[in-house]
């Protein structure tokens, strides 16, 4: 979710007047997360990336894990702009038989929780 630090819900998730869950367990395992709010320079951070390129390992694991979530935004919405655009390319073709992301060409999970990579790497 992205929150505006001068929205109206960024006040009330501030003086905590919404609720917002606990955490919840990640798949097969009991370790319970916390959610997170992903930001950016125009929806800004109360906890922003430490700058400087030699930091100590706590400050590089930080600012990792603060960049993860929004790469994953990042390369989400990159997606649904190559689907949209892929699509619209693929007018002459009936809709069931568009296929960008062909079956295999994208990384899966097996139903153990591994990561199956696809062709595409």
């Amino acid at each position: 979710m992205v929150v505006s630090l001068d929205s109206i819900i960024s006040q009330a998730i501030e003086y905590k007047k919404i609720n917002i869950p606990n955490g919840a367990a990640l798949p097969s395992t009991k370790k319970v997360m916390s959610f997170i709010f992903v930001g950016d320079e125009a929806f800004a951070l109360k906890k922003r990336p430490f700058p400087g390129n030699n930091l100590p390992k706590e400050r590089r694991i930080f600012n990792y894990r603060l960049s993860r979530p929004r790469r994953c935004v990042e390369n989400a919405f990159a997606a649904v702009c190559l689907h949209n655009f892929l699509k619209l390319a693929d007018d002459n073709m009936p809709p069931l038989k568009r296929r960008y992301c062909p079956p295999g060409s994208s990384d899966t999970l097996s139903p153990d929780g591994d990561t199956i990579l696809g062709s595409r790497r």
